[in-house]
């Protein structure tokens, strides 16, 4: 059990808060120092969202303390200091020096419940979720889709594409530390959600129909997509979608 507990607790720092953020900005100057390809980016963007989420998901079952054990553990905690150690404690919790060994456990004790921050409701996390995915997810691959005339997820981003994502991300960030009513907060993690979700499905659909996986001529509309780019190199990068619509055309016959 113990090493159970040690694990759980080295699994809540690996994810923690700190190393989230810290991770992603990390990821982001490797790409724009050119250690990782500019068509890993998205990847790297759904790495970061997938294990926010499972953070935020942990947070959700994380088990709430044994009050009363803890309780106990403070009080036999009191009950072995000496008598100096007592005086000195006491007087770090604002008691009378003469207060008895139960006065100062329950001191101690209402000091550690009003540090602890409350726990959070699966509400709130829900709502931190679908505002996860709305701010670093939506919004970038919405302005990603509308500002281009040719995407792909292999696309490579200028400086000012990954300001953009840094921008979205820190959105996200910014709601979460600065706003501190939690009906506030909810509304502003669910408001653009359901815009985003549908001007995403528009641009995939409509404006950029040969990425969209269930479109039955995505091959067809790849391939007429790269033939009609005026950017050659770029043109030349894509050649295995053209291949591909070729392979498909002799499969059905076409020679």
């Amino acid at each position: 059990m113990a090493f159970i507990r040690k694990f759980i607790h080295q699994l809540q720092h690996y994810f923690s808060q700190k190393f989230v953020f810290k991770a992603v900005i990390t990821l982001i100057v490797l790409v724009l120092f050119g250690s990782i390809p500019d068509g890993n980016l998205i990847i790297l963007l759904l790495l970061f969202i997938a294990v926010k989420t499972l953070q935020l998901m942990y947070d959700g079952f994380k088990p709430q303390p044994d009050w009363d054990g803890i309780y106990q553990e403070i009080y036999d905690f009191c009950r072995q200091l000496s008598e100096q150690e007592f005086f000195e404690h006491a007087k770090e919790l604002g008691i009378s020096r003469y207060s008895s060994v139960e006065q100062l456990a329950r001191a101690e004790y209402n000091k550690l419940r009003q540090e602890t921050p409350p726990p959070t409701s699966w509400r709130e996390i829900i709502c931190e979720i679908i505002g996860l995915y709305s701010f670093a997810l939506l919004l970038p691959l919405n302005l990603f889709i509308f500002s281009r005339d040719f995407v792909s997820p292999w696309s490579s981003f200028s400086y000012m594409g990954y300001g953009v994502l840094l921008a979205c991300i820190a959105c996200y960030w910014l709601i979460k530390k600065h706003i501190a009513k939690k009906t506030v907060k909810m509304l502003f993690w669910l408001t653009p959600f359901i815009p985003g979700l549908l001007f995403f499905s528009y641009g995939v659909a409509i404006k950029h129909p040969y990425i969209n996986p269930f479109n039955p001529d995505k091959i067809r509309l790849r391939a007429e997509k790269v033939i009609a780019l005026q950017d050659n190199v770029a043109a030349a990068n894509y050649w295995f979608w053209v291949f591909e619509y070729a392979q498909q055309l002799q499969t059905q016959g076409f020679d």
